[in-house]
């Protein structure tokens, strides 16, 4: 099923540039969320720095859990329930097309469920639809997705990962979707043949990008994956059935992708936004617009590197930061001077582990391993403390 999109919901107003997305947020009751969870037909949050969700159409029951930082489990049961529907999933706030995912766990779909990698993409302007909704199906159970009908259109087959998988587009029209409320959309599919085994010691890798060019090859219009949310997603409709998936990602790109963001600090300095000064420093200042460029820094993300920071996250993105005003790169000399955005090329100095945790971002650099402060010095010892954090605003196109 559809999803709806929500703003962030931390106790501080976020605002995102030229983007506006309104949802309503329908709450009734439902089971099992961890502890300080809203009960509600849809919810999401940041778990340990994973993004997750869940939705129900209020039917049957489904008992939804995050365990550790990558991993959630879910089971589910209809009761008998006709047209019983529910989805949930956990991984990343903003896709990617290179992302490469690696799962493992346990999976029961009974007759009518699937486990597959999924998110949205937004389409570019003049398409026939703004969104498409995407599915890489590694397993399911009797019924096999997207099933039979006139709106169902095979598309041929891709190998990926060692399997092939079967390619379909279908149309949903007047459906709740990812921007609020209904609206008309395509969906691209990948099912797996053959089908990941279910029950217990289930794994697997998924190249996403392989499927991106298949569904490019066979005409589908792919966009832009990153203001949308990609997990590993159990889903589930008249049945009963359980999931347990434990998830990792790395970005496995050609180059570095790259967007451009300004920053606003939080504690204990808040609302003032960093720029580069006409001596190439990095300062705050309330009196700067985020929409000038000397505000602006163009995020290009290298990697990813497995690290292990207060058993928090187990992947973190390798950035570096380049000032639009200058166009040079930003650069950690010392913990006790501002940093600089002055360099033309990248080495230790330039690159950042950046953490992004629902719009709340530090950047710890991998020359002093010290995270960048709300002063402009790079000299904060703890990333997820005060000083350390930033309000993180995304230059997207709409």
């Amino acid at each position: 099923m559809r999803k709806l999109f929500s703003p962030s919901s931390n106790g501080y107003s976020k605002k995102i540039l030229l983007r506006v997305i309104v949802v309503t947020m329908i709450i009734t009751a439902f089971t099992a969320f961890t502890p300080h969870n809203v009960f509600a037909s849809y919810q999401e949050g940041i778990h340990e720095g994973s993004f997750y969700f869940c939705w129900t159409n209020d039917k049957g029951t489904v008992n939804y859990q995050n365990t550790t930082h990558n991993a959630y489990t879910v089971s589910w049961n209809s009761n008998g329930a006709s047209g019983f529907n529910f989805t949930c999933g956990k991984g990343w706030q903003s896709g990617n097309r290179y992302r490469k995912v690696y799962y493992e766990g346990s999976f029961d779909p009974g007759n009518n469920g699937y486990l597959a990698l999924y998110g949205w993409t937004k389409l570019p302007e003049g398409s026939t639809y703004q969104v498409a909704e995407y599915y890489v199906v590694e397993s399911y159970g009797n019924w096999t997705p997207p099933g039979t009908g006139p709106d169902v259109v095979s598309l041929g087959t891709v190998e990926s990962d060692g399997a092939t998988y079967n390619l379909y587009r279908t149309t949903r029209i007047d459906q709740p979707w990812i921007l609020g409320g209904n609206g008309s959309f395509y969906q691209y599919w990948s099912i797996r043949t053959p089908k990941k085994p279910t029950g217990n010691n289930l794994s697997g890798t998924i190249t996403f990008k392989n499927h991106v060019e298949a569904w490019e090859k066979a005409g589908l219009t792919m966009g832009d994956f990153s203001p949308f949310y990609q997990v590993m997603e159990t889903e589930g409709y008249e049945s009963k059935g359980s999931s347990n998936i434990k998830m990792s990602g790395i970005i496995d790109d050609e180059a570095p992708y790259v967007r451009t963001i300004s920053l606003l600090t939080r504690y204990p300095d808040a609302g003032k936004v960093m720029y580069i000064d006409s001596a190439d420093k990095m300062n705050p200042s309330t009196t700067v617009s985020m929409t000038e460029e000397k505000a602006m820094f163009e995020i290009q993300f290298l990697c990813y590197e497995h690290i292990d920071y207060y058993d928090y996250v187990e992947w973190a993105p390798v950035v570096v930061l380049k000032s639009k005003r200058t166009g040079k790169y930003v650069t950690v000399r010392d913990s006790t001077g501002r940093v600089r955005a002055d360099s033309d090329t990248i080495s230790t100095a330039q690159k950042f582990h950046f953490f992004d945790i629902r719009g709340d971002c530090c950047f710890r650099s991998l020359y002093n391993g010290k995270s960048l402060c709300y002063t402009g010095i790079c000299s904060n010892d703890d990333v997820f403390l005060s000083g350390g954090i930033f309000d993180v605003y995304w230059h997207w196109d709409y």
